[in-house]
């Protein structure tokens, strides 16, 4: 039953190849979003055009070779109305573009049926139909080919040629059928009398191949080959189909019918480069590699090939003799008139009785050869360039747990070093001047140097550029302008920026909510902007930077900005905080409380926003990220939103420090403060200390830095010991555009440390964002900056 979700399903496809199938058709899926929002700008044209064909090709060709018959009929529908925009039979508009979108959109549901095994509630016939309509009503531009076996109308005692069997004809050449009626000029009274219309070129070209005995990878082979024929139209029908052939089975004979716009010698020339084939047939052309022949076997002269070592096939069969001028005139002259593509000179050679096919044949052959001959001379004078060979052969898919797995063992082995470094400061501490110790000095030395290269390797491997992600907001941005009824340009800068995989796959959602944000809240409505002196169309910013060993985010729009006001006013009326309160509040005191739960400054709430949930979530969960994010904003001119990243959540550089002991007698603990956020780091002496409204704080460089222990705040002690205010220390951070001094009693020094999770036992403690071992065995616990500032109320 169509649409049942509850009914199972399934697919000829092995288990091991499944997720290599789901990459690869996500891969088309993502091509055919980006670009079909291209298309509708009209940003590339034909070559555009050509990669959205050739992405909605290859996924119905690997949905039919899985069985998934529904997602075949559908991506082929997508692509006949694809093929019809590229061959100008009409215009991509945005009911073409709308309706190719909403097909993509259902060709993620039934792509999930693969992994579900459940079908989803896709209604496909209606698509199909809907997607049918576009070339339906182009049709009346086109003439309609002639019934299977009819002439057309006579004149002056002429015969016009039968249409083909199958009654159909390529759309080119239906196009051009009105301009076939005009008279054609003849130059002889002997051609009057024999001169019929051309047929229309048949739109399947039947391609054979047969492969030497001894042949060791003629499924290969016939991989190369089936390659090569996708490169040159659509294969309608192929055997051994594909799945046959990767199986690796011997191939004897290959068949396969192509739907092409290319002539058949086009398409031969491009078959010729796959080599252990012993016999290659393309529609009329037979190729047969055979061993050097005299001349005199081969008829006609031979021809002195030109600089461009070929010559066209009309000059190759004059200059051979198999032609006269006068005769290649008139097959020119009437190909003309008819409004004939190029590749059909020969079929009306044959026709007009200057040549037989046998003739035409052995003709093209001997060209085919001087251009096999002539590439193999030019080849063996040039050396080959090195060229990378085949993207398969230079990269492997892998699983995305065993880039982790590796990324953990990394992180175990950066454990081992930091202790094989304490080891060897102990020892050189004790035994200094010592041959072994200077040893055990090389080879710690060595095992760094060969750690922070492996380090860097995995770190590479998990880096994605954030295209990964910033590929997918162009459609999105299209559909909100689309609900909200404003014109909206999407402009995206740095999306070669790299990160980490699980980075960009954390940062997503907020990404999503602040352009969400950007294009409901921030944009005017064309009327307003016109009235305020704006283009109608708003601008949102994308970018993505690295900076100071971090990932900066942007989004930014040229729209109404934050009202202040509206947002002070909303703050008392949801009760966050009182009349006195707002007024004494700085600006950016009052943009930070857009990140309050449950406010909101929209006016109306719509499908979109206006609920006053979201901004509080997006902190949230980039603070999870140990990420940080700031807001400026103009009004009438703007807002920008800026997220600071770490490049990687799993190995960070860090400053360890030292907290009052618990008690009497224990060791102090360590606590790990992330880089990131360390401004730097200070000796604080008693009288620097005062106080202001009852809490701690100090001047740093004229400005006031309040000050929060450490220790205390993480519950390790409840006051220091005596005498240990003396040696105190203050590492100052920032989180945003506030400022903190945290007091800690002793400075260790700079670690990379791996984050470990504290697991479900122990929750998600305020001011502390995980844990690291030491190279001595301790278990340091990491500060969470953004919680210890709660924690303070700064």
């Amino acid at each position: 039953m169509l649409g049942c979700p509850s009914m199972e399903i399934t697919f000829d496809i092995a288990e091991d190849e499944l997720q290599i199938f789901l990459a690869e058709a996500n891969e088309h899926l993502q091509v055919l979003d980006e670009g079909l929002v291209r298309l509708e700008r009209a940003d590339d044209g034909q070559p555009l055009l050509q990669e959205l064909f050739r992405a909605a090709h290859t996924l119905k060709g690997s949905a039919g070779a899985i069985g998934h018959r529904r997602m075949a009929d559908l991506t082929h529908a997508m692509e006949t109305v694809l093929d019809g925009v590229r061959k100008g039979l009409y215009a991509a508009d945005a009911s073409i573009t709308d309706t190719l979108l909403e097909a993509l959109d259902a060709l993620r549901l039934l792509l999930n049926e693969v992994v579900e095994r459940q079908q989803a509630s896709v209604d496909v016939p209606a698509l199909v139909a809907r997607l049918a309509r576009f070339t339906k009503a182009a049709a009346p531009a086109t003439s309609a080919p002639a019934p299977a076996g009819a002439a057309a109308p006579a004149r002056n005692g002429q015969r016009r040629m039968p249409a083909q069997k199958n009654g159909r004809a390529p759309a080119q050449t239906q196009s051009k059928a009105a301009r076939r009626r005009r008279p054609a000029r003849r130059n002889s009274a002997d051609t009057r009398r024999r001169a019929p219309a051309a047929p229309a070129a048949p739109p399947l070209l039947t391609v054979s191949a047969d492969f030497v005995p001894d042949c060791f990878a003629s499924a290969a082979r016939a991989f190369q080959l089936m390659l090569a024929l996708q490169a040159c139209g659509e294969i309608v029908a192929m055997t051994p189909d594909q799945a046959a052939l990767e199986t690796s089975a011997p191939v004897q004979h290959f068949e396969a019918q192509v739907r092409t716009d290319q002539p058949a010698q086009s398409v031969l020339a491009a078959l010729l480069a796959v080599p252990d084939v012993s016999r290659l047939t393309v529609g009329d052309l037979v190729h047969e590699p055979a061993p050097a022949r005299p001349a005199a076997d081969i008829a006609g002269p031979a021809p002195s090939l030109t600089d461009e070592n070929a010559q066209r096939l009309g000059e190759f069969l004059v200059s051979n003799g198999y032609l006269s001028a006068a005769q290649l005139q008139s097959a020119v002259e009437y190909q003309a008139a008819e409004s004939l593509p190029r590749h059909m000179l020969g079929q009306i050679l044959v026709r007009l009785g200057y040549l037989t096919q046998e003739v035409l044949d052995r003709a093209i052959a001997q060209q085919i050869g001087q251009l096999k001959a002539a590439l193999q001379s030019t080849q063996a004078a040039q050396p080959a360039p090195d060229r990378p060979r085949g993207r398969a052969e230079q990269t492997v898919r892998t699983s995305v747990e065993r880039l982790d797995s590796l990324m953990n063992l990394v992180g175990e082995l950066i454990t081992g070093r930091n202790r094989l470094y304490q080891l060897h400061r102990h020892f050189d501490q004790r035994w200094k001047g010592e041959a072994l110790v200077d040893e055990l000095s090389e080879a710690a030395l060595h095992l760094g140097r060969l750690t922070d290269q492996l380090q860097e390797e995995v770190m590479r491997i998990r880096m994605l550029p954030i295209s990964n992600l910033f590929n997918k907001f162009p459609r999105l941005v299209r559909d909100l302008a689309r609900q909200t009824g404003k014109q909206v340009e999407l402009v995206v800068k740095g999306e070669d920026t790299e990160l980490d995989r699980s980075v960009i796959e954390a940062i997503g959602d907020p990404l999503i909510h602040m352009l969400r944000n950007a294009v409901d809240h921030g944009l005017e409505t064309p009327d307003e902007r016109r009235a305020a002196g704006k283009p109608e169309r708003g601008v949102v910013l994308l970018t993505a930077r690295h900076e100071e060993g971090r990932i900066l985010i942007t989004v930014e729009d040229d729209g109404r900005g934050i009202d202040l006001e509206r947002v002070r006013a909303s703050a008392v009326r949801k009760g966050l905080l009182s009349e006195a309160e707002s007024a004494v509040l700085t600006a950016a005191q009052t943009l930070d409380l857009i990140f309050a739960p449950g406010l909101s400054t929209a006016r109306t709430v719509s499908g979109l926003s206006g609920r006053g949930v979201g901004m509080d979530i997006v902190r949230s969960n980039i603070e999870r990220l140990n990420g940080s994010i700031a807001v400026e904003t103009r009004l009438g001119r703007g807002t920008k939103f800026q997220v600071s990243l770490p490049l990687t959540l799993a190995i960070i550089p860090a400053l360890l420090v030292q907290v009052e002991a618990p008690r009497a007698g224990m060791a102090p603990p360590v606590l790990a403060i992330p880089l990131s956020s360390v401004m730097e780091a200070l000796h604080l002496a008693a009288g620097d200390i005062h106080s202001v409204n009852g809490r701690p704080v100090t001047l740093l460089r004229g400005s006031v830095l309040p000050l929060l222990r450490l220790g205390e705040a993480l519950g390790f002690a409840a006051s220091p010991q005596a005498g240990e205010a003396a040696r105190e220390y203050v590492v100052a951070v920032r989180w945003g555009q506030s400022t903190m001094g945290l007091r800690v009693s002793r400075l260790v020094g700079e670690q990379e440390i791996v984050i470990k999770s504290l697991g479900p036992l122990f929750g998600e403690a305020l001011g502390v964002a995980g844990a690291a071992i030491l190279g001595d065995g301790q278990i340091a616990l990491i500060a969470d900056v953004p919680g210890l500032f709660k924690l303070a109320g700064v």
